[in-house]
């Protein structure tokens, strides 16, 4: 007699197989291990997703190989930045924030308005005089004016004019020379809504010296925070730029962001500690100002701006969502949002200096040979310039603000009537009066050749002026469209720039860049939020045990078809909910558990099966 053997399936074993994988999935969360794999997704993520809104405000002004190859190598004198600097607030920028630090002491520059163009006039000015007076004195003894005896007195008051002459020369050339660190902090000044790098200093140990006692600390620390008891990013030592150039910015803060081990830079701190004090982000303290001193409130997931508005209004406010480990998830700006940050470069803001200076000593050139008397005009074209300077060194030296619309009219002016000047009919005027000359039977054969140098040269004079009035008017129109009312950060963006690594997208950034990126999500207001991973672990869990008991039964093929559509599905879910809710979910434990769960039931089950088959 034959007896039917019944298959001994037990499918309360399958119940059991999540167990070793959640217990597996824990200890990888604890050696870290999943949070780099969910940092490389997270990375995919933003690469899928989107790119954030640009602030239009929001200018990034690059240092770069295009500005250091013209203006020279990395670091240039403070004077460069500072004439850059002054041409940003007179075509109307509104903040600049320098991520370049400026502690210790600066060489001595040279101020080349005076070198180029005071000085010139001055050597020309003195020569002049000098030959007059020589030439009035031989004339004199010549005629019979002075008798012979007589002229070792006049002799002696030559010389006398010749030395003080002499003196004259001597101290506008002692004034070529600057203090550069000065001349930046009055331009700081003067800028009104600067905002300088200083360095922290995180390392573990005593207090070092600091600077910090050599300026005011309220300059670069916010008054209006409240942390007390959450652990902030503590700095035992905060290195601020020299005294006579921080004085001049309205305040500052530090560079640094969260550099990964794998060489990401994913996240930023907003706030730092000192000596019980808050310091921020220079960005985001630039920030802070420009959104009107807001309250700022820590907890231990996120920062809290409020404004104070009238009673019957609604409270304002602004919630900046951060990391557990108080950290800010940084948006990255990349094309496929449809556009990226708006871009100048710093070699812009030179040329601007350097067409007007050539501009200005090709006027002078031309009113050297009379050309300029054919223009008439109240104020005389170069004095009305000469005032403007005049006027700007007056604003810097007293930090009055006051006539910088004034300064600002008179610097209009004198382009305009520059302009008319050179685009007019005075060339036309000079040629035909030199043709009329020579025509004439008056001038001598000496007279003639000068009039005809005085003909042939205007051409070419002019042409050269007209050049640089067309591009400097060419520069002028950009910049302005570029800066009117823009919040610049300043980085330097060539091969002397410190690359700090990639962001996620693969792009090698700099702490410029990234103070821009968080810029603009604070502009904007759009943020990332991020779950605790702890949350990823349970819902790990939580997820294994279920797909578990949905499989009891199922066939060990269509187990692991489950365990790849619901890893799949887990990571499809998180990138919606990224890119939807702006929440981002590690997806690594549960799609990794969900896939080797379904993995194993498909083994454990295809295993039972040849067993059953050999028993049978």
């Amino acid at each position: 007699m034959y007896h039917l053997r019944v298959p001994r399936r037990r499918p309360i074993v399958i119940l059991f197989v999540p167990v070793p994988i959640i217990l597996l999935v824990c200890l990888l969360e604890a050696l870290g291990l999943t949070a780099r794999a969910g940092a490389r997704i997270y990375d995919l993520f933003l690469r899928l997703e989107p790119g954030p809104p640009i602030a239009r405000e929001l200018l990034l002004v690059d240092i770069d190989d295009r500005a250091i190859a013209v203006a020279g190598a990395w670091p240039w004198s403070r004077d460069v930045l500072a004439d850059g600097l002054l041409v940003m607030k007179e075509l109307e920028a509104r903040y600049a924030v320098f991520d370049t630090p400026f502690s210790g002491r600066a060489p001595p520059g040279v101020d080349r308005h005076i070198l180029r163009e005071e000085l010139p006039l001055q050597v020309s000015g003195e020569i002049d005089r000098i030959q007059e007076n020589v030439r009035s004195l031989f004339d004199a003894i010549r005629r019979g004016s002075i008798r012979p005896a007589d002229s070792p007195r006049y002799v002696a008051e030559l010389v006398g004019l010749i030395a003080a002459g002499k003196t004259r020369l001597l101290d506008a050339v002692a004034r070529v020379e600057r203090d550069s660190d000065e001349y930046l902090g009055q331009a700081l000044r003067l800028f009104e809504g600067s905002f300088l790098a200083v360095e922290l200093d995180t390392s573990l140990g005593a207090s070092p010296p600091s600077t910090a006692e050599l300026l005011p600390l309220e300059h670069f620390v916010l008054p209006n925070v409240s942390a007390a008891g959450l652990p902030l990013l503590w700095a035992r030592g905060l290195f601020l730029p020299a005294p006579s150039v921080g004085e001049g910015a309205r305040g500052g803060g530090f560079r640094e962001v969260v550099v990964d081990p794998d060489g990401v830079v994913r996240r930023a701190r907003l706030l730092a500690s000192y000596r019980d004090r808050a310091v921020g982000q220079v960005a985001f303290a630039a920030l802070l100002e420009r959104m009107g001193k807001p309250a700022v409130s820590v907890s231990a997931d996120s920062i809290l701006l409020s404004w104070e508005v009238a009673p019957s209004s609604p409270s304002r406010e602004l919630d900046i969502p951060l990391t557990p480990e108080g950290e800010l998830l940084i948006d990255w700006p990349h094309a496929r949002g449809g556009s990226l940050l708006r871009r100048l470069s710093w070699l812009d803001l030179y040329q601007n200096v350097q067409l007007e200076a050539d501009l200005v000593a090709a006027l002078q050139e031309m009113d050297r040979t009379g050309y300029l008397t054919y223009y008439r005009s109240d104020p005389p074209l170069l004095d009305l310039y000469a005032s403007s300077v005049t006027m700007r060194s007056e604003i810097l030296s007293s930090g009055d603000t006051s006539r910088l619309a004034e300064w600002r009219d008179a610097r209009a002016r004198f382009f305009a009537l520059a302009d008319a000047l050179l685009n007019g009919d005075v060339e036309q005027r000079i040629v035909s009066d030199a043709e009329r000359s020579l025509s004439m039977e008056g001038p001598t054969d000496e007279e003639k050749a000068a009039i005809r140098a005085t003909r042939e040269r205007a051409p070419e004079l002019f042409r050269k002026a007209r050049e640089h009035l067309a591009g400097l008017v060419r520069i002028r129109q950009s910049l302005r469209e570029a800066l009117s009312n823009s919040f610049c950060v300043v980085s330097v963006t060539g091969t002397s720039a410190t690359v700090l690594g990639e962001t996620p997208l693969g792009r090698p950034t700099t702490t410029g860049y990234a103070s821009a990126a968080l810029a603009n999500a604070l502009l904007t207001g759009r943020f990332f939020r991020s779950v605790p991973r702890w949350y990823s672990v349970v819902a790990a869990g939580v997820l294994s045990l279920l797909l578990a008991a949905t499989l009891l039964r199922a066939r060990p093929a269509r187990s692991l078809v489950a365990g790849v559509a619901a890893a799949v599905g887990l990571c499809a879910a998180a990138l919606a909910v990224l890119v939807f809710a702006r929440i981002v979910v590690d997806p690594t434990a549960p799609a990794g558990c969900a896939l080797l769960v379904g993995s194993a039931i498909a083994a454990v089950k295809a295993r039972q099966d040849r067993v059953e088959r050999s028993d049978w």
